[in-house]
């Protein structure tokens, strides 16, 4: 789609049939737009797209040298980011060593990209022609093409999970999938960031799209539904300090969080009018803190276009209970009704850019729990599941949903259902957390299982490691991708740093207790003095465990 000239004074890039070639100066930065004429002879490489222009020591052309292709909506293909190369402005820098901050966003497998549709906005906000800021993940990196005008060259990638098939339904074919948009504002890692900054921007904030389409005579038809998760909308930190379950603490005063919440309840009803906050944190221990605190602030909305449950996932669904979801599908389904999904065509020959809304959704459902992950993917799924059987209904597809939160589709379409909405899960928890979904066994197979539990077991296990451990580092390179922090001016850990100074600690207490053992002819006294160590190890953990864990260079 683009191929690149790289001169001893300049880059050129042109895309394939636009006409339109981005000259940049080597030296002073300059981008011009020119045309073909102004192409050197030969020598050229082929790309897929350009990321944007990263600041190290030097610059550096950012350009995206392999893409998976992950489904397409009518003509448009979606793409994966599987790797990036820099191109340095100057050839006596070596920057090398920043890029795998980068890399490491590219590792995640969160990277989509599409040349024909703008992915930041939905199905419903596809013809208003201008990306969402929030989900324009590489808005940073391209500020200097946006600038110039290099409206050709701009190619706004979104983060988050991308995945579509087509399904046979009583002889029609269908493509189903997923659009999930991460808000890159308060992005963070699970335990390093939580709830709201002081703006109203919550981490962990995701919009996700089901879509459904086909064709009807020489219409495109494009149906929609959008739902969208976040942290608890306070102002609140949950910092580790490797214990298991770090203790949660809202942070500020009443007053900043009701303005803070005010702020993020005012963006979303901008954004999809009418707003129903789900709340899925246990009513005990310490959720509890946190869930009254939610409740509390909620409070000073407007009823009229905001509502709030809150259901307690793991005490309604204890023993392996799930099907007690409906309790929840009853509450909220008047509001499932009047909220309503988006119905869109287009003609077979016209871009997807021009479709023309037929009915609109009119609100949307905001789904928490405590990382936004595990019990939320379950709700959102029985949700967009409901929604499914109304639209497949519409077009006399399918039977109205039965009042279970379970309602099965046909073999081929319940199928790609569940595994594109525990893929979905996956990602999405793997981005934050570090490790695939818990529960994902449910939505794959409609069983909670004994393997599932224990699959439950080694992540929660995986997470302790990587939260307090790892994360730190993570969350420097998603500062470095989004700009917050000029890896050249800012001294930056490596990957496992905070687990060298965890297993160094380890290993001297460790030491000791070998030599003082040694040096004991009884066992008692060695078991003794075993039991000290143990005993001043935990000590340590628990009064200098902050200490331990990998810190962001940038805090909550």
């Amino acid at each position: 789609e683009f191929t690149i000239y790289s001169g001893t004074e300049h880059f050129y890039l042109a895309r394939q049939n636009s006409g339109e070639v981005v000259q940049i100066n080597r030296s002073n930065s300059k981008i011009t737009l020119t045309d073909e004429k102004s192409l050197p002879f030969g020598g050229g490489k082929l790309c897929y797209g350009v990321l944007g222009i990263a600041q190290f020591s030097s610059k550096h052309l950012v350009t995206i040298n392999k893409a998976e292709f992950v489904g397409r909506i009518k003509d448009s293909w979606i793409l994966l980011v599987k790797d990036i190369e820099f191109l340095s402005y100057s050839a006596q820098v070596d920057d090398s060593v920043h890029f795998k901050h980068f890399r490491e966003l590219v590792k995640a497998n969160s990277l989509y990209f599409s040349y024909d549709i703008d992915l930041t906005n939905s199905m419903q906000n596809l013809a208003h022609n201008k990306p969402r800021e929030e989900f324009f993940w590489n808005k940073f990196l391209s500020e200097e093409f946006i600038r110039a005008g290099a409206k050709e060259t701009l190619l706004p990638v979104i983060c988050g999970f991308v995945h579509f098939e087509r399904v046979n339904l009583n002889g029609k074919k269908l493509d189903f999938g997923i659009i999930s948009r991460r808000d890159h504002r308060r992005t963070g890692t699970r335990f390093n960031t939580r709830g709201l900054d002081s703006k109203g921007h919550s981490v962990n904030f995701v919009e996700t799209e089901q879509i459904l389409t086909f064709t009807e005579n020489t219409k495109f038809m494009v149906c929609s539904y959008v739902q969208v998760r976040g942290s608890i909308p306070l102002i609140w930190e949950q910092k580790p300090t490797l214990a298991w379950e770090p203790t949660p603490r809202v942070l500020s005063t009443s007053k900043n969080n009701s303005d803070a919440f005010t702020a993020h309840l005012e963006e979303l009803h901008q954004n999809y009018g009418k707003v129903y906050l789900v709340n899925l944190v246990d009513k005990k221990k310490k959720q509890l803190v946190i869930g009254k605190a939610f409740s509390e602030v909620y409070k000073i909305a407007d009823p009229k276009i905001c509502k709030y449950v809150w259901f307690d996932f793991h005490a309604e669904c204890k023993k392996m209970k799930w099907e007690n979801l409906v309790k929840l599908i009853d509450q909220v389904d008047e509001s499932l009704e009047k909220f309503d999904w988006f119905l869109g065509e287009v003609e077979q020959s016209q871009d997807l850019q021009r479709i023309q809304r037929i009915k609109p959704q009119k609100g949307v459902f905001r789904t928490n729990c405590m990382d936004c992950l595990d019990r939320t993917n379950v709700v959102q799924s029985v949700f967009a599941r409901r929604i499914l059987h109304k639209q497949l209904n519409y077009f006399s597809l399918g039977n109205s949903p039965k009042n279970e939160a379970f309602p099965p589709f046909s073999d081929s379409l319940e199928s790609w259902f569940r595994n594109i909405w525990a893929d979905n899960a996956d990602a999405l928890s793997y981005f934050y957390s570090g490790t695939p979904a818990q529960k994902t066994d449910f939505t794959r197979t409609g069983k909670r299982t004994f393997r599932g539990a224990l699959k439950d077991g080694q992540y929660s296990m995986q997470r302790y490691v990587i939260n307090n451990f790892m994360d730190g580092s993570w969350q420097n390179s998603l500062d470095v991708f989004l700009g917050r922090v000029v890896p050249s001016e800012a001294k930056l850990g490596g990957k496992y740093y905070g687990l060298f100074k965890f297993l160094l600690v380890l290993v001297l207490v460790s030491l000791a207790n070998h030599i003082i053992a040694s040096n004991s002819s009884k066992s008692e006294e060695y078991y003794l003095f075993y039991l000290l160590s143990l005993s001043l190890f935990l000590k340590l953990i628990k009064n200098y465990g902050r200490q331990l864990v990998d810190k962001p260079l940038i805090p909550n």
